[in-house]
């Protein structure tokens, strides 16, 4: 079975999503990332982008931070806000996932993030399931990002307890046909899908 590749139209700031869309399918791409920024500012693409999509045409809306206090705790009542629209328009866009990534805090330490992080994860994940919205977790390559390699990502995951799903990226797209945990050598961006659902 060929993996069907979708293009990072999170990446291309200045392009409406129906647009990105569009230039995505014309390019043969089975669809796109959409960014959230651009649409919780505008709702009117919103409503432009979902009249266009069809079922399985975003593979996923980036993002949510999974945000943390100073000292690396949860900061749970930020990230329920941020989740509320950003969940209502992954629906309205019919994507299947939520993109979740760690935020960039210059000298908080993998050890002391981790416990927070996957606190979040798990929060993340149960208010997305109450939407039928899985959420995928994508590490940072930043210095001042905690979570910034495939190994510091494997440390996130199993405490989780959810499944692994992991996605080779380039600056085009990326493919969703592997299941699987990801190498602690890797060098590619990741991005690792978690769901409340059995495997």
């Amino acid at each position: 079975m060929s993996p069907r590749v979708f293009l990072n139209g999170a990446t291309v700031m200045t392009t409406p999503t129906d647009r990105s869309l569009m230039v995505a399918k014309e390019a043969g791409f089975a669809g796109i990332e959409a960014r959230a920024e651009r649409l919780l500012v505008s709702p009117d693409e919103v409503r432009t982008a979902a009249k266009a999509v069809r079922d399985g045409e975003v593979w996923s809306v980036n993002g949510v931070r999974l945000s943390l206090h100073p000292d690396g705790t949860i900061d749970a009542a930020t990230l329920r806000a941020d989740l509320g629209p950003r969940l209502r328009i992954t629906r309205e866009l019919r994507a299947p996932y939520l993109l979740a990534v760690p935020p960039r805090i210059a000298g908080l330490s993998p050890e002391q993030a981790l416990a927070g992080i996957r606190a979040g994860l798990v929060l993340a994940r149960d208010l997305a399931a109450e939407h039928r919205i899985r959420v995928a977790f994508e590490f940072l390559g930043f210095a001042d990002c905690p979570i910034n390699s495939p190994a510091l990502a494997a440390e996130v995951m199993p405490v989780a307890a959810v499944r692994w799903r992991s996605c080779r990226s380039s600056g085009f797209g990326w493919s969703t046909s592997t299941t699987r945990r990801p190498s602690r050598r890797g060098k590619s961006k990741t991005r690792i899908a978690s769901s409340r659902s059995r495997a």
